[in-house]
């Protein structure tokens, strides 16, 4: 039974919500997922052993 169990009337009525994950949980957790799989590590360009802050372009900073 595909049928909505809520017309659009009932839906407007209930307060809706979402939860957003930590963008840099979110940044680890891709470096960490490249890193493991050789297929990432290929067609991202990156090298096994790339530091985070590599992975993510700091390298390419000036530092003051």
């Amino acid at each position: 039974n595909n049928r909505p169990l809520l017309n659009q009337s009932q839906l407007n009525s209930y307060f809706k919500f979402t939860f957003v994950r930590n963008p840099w949980a979110r940044v680890h957790s891709w470096h960490k997922n490249v890193l493991n799989d050789p297929i990432h590590l290929k067609t991202y360009n990156v090298a096994p052993n790339a530091s985070l802050n590599w992975f993510l372009g700091f390298n390419n900073q000036v530092q003051r």
